[in-house]
């Protein structure tokens, strides 16, 4: 059975992103940071009349020395059930069609949110793993599960 992927490229790392998730890629937005924020989620996007968390994959890899989110030329905005993320990005390519039989255990690179790792454009992806992401972002805000 194939999985469907978008390769997003952030800071000249390239993760996979699976593509159900994606509601739409756009250009560049401006952001509202939170003071008080994580560096993982240091603020909002404004879209579709929403503000909808915005979420840095730079520093979701290393939170220690986050450094200001830069705007990046396009911006991936998904959906995790209830939940948007929006996700600035450097670069994003088109949906690349993978086996699932060819997905990997995260072994090659080190990423705490990375539920696998695929081949996409000759280069080992983690493939993200949002629904962990949200947890921990959540626990992060004091919005939990009971």
């Amino acid at each position: 059975m194939n999985r469907a992927f978008l390769p997003v490229c952030v800071k000249e790392a390239w993760y996979a992103v699976d593509a159900p998730l994606v509601v739409e890629v756009v250009g560049k937005r401006p952001w509202i940071p939170i003071p008080g924020a994580s560096s993982r989620s240091p603020g909002v996007v404004a879209w579709q009349g929403r503000a909808v968390a915005l979420v840095d994959l730079a520093n979701i890899v290393d939170d220690a020395a986050a450094a200001p989110l830069p705007e990046r030329e396009r911006l991936v905005v998904v959906r995790i059930g209830p939940t948007m993320l929006a996700l600035p990005a450097d670069v994003v390519r088109e949906v690349h069609d993978v086996d699932e039989e060819s997905l990997k255990p995260p072994q090659a690179l080190r990423l705490r949110y990375a539920a696998a790792e695929a081949e996409l454009m000759g280069k080992t992806m983690p493939v993200l793993d949002f629904a962990a992401l949200v947890r921990d972002l959540s626990a992060e805000h004091g919005v939990g599960s009971s």
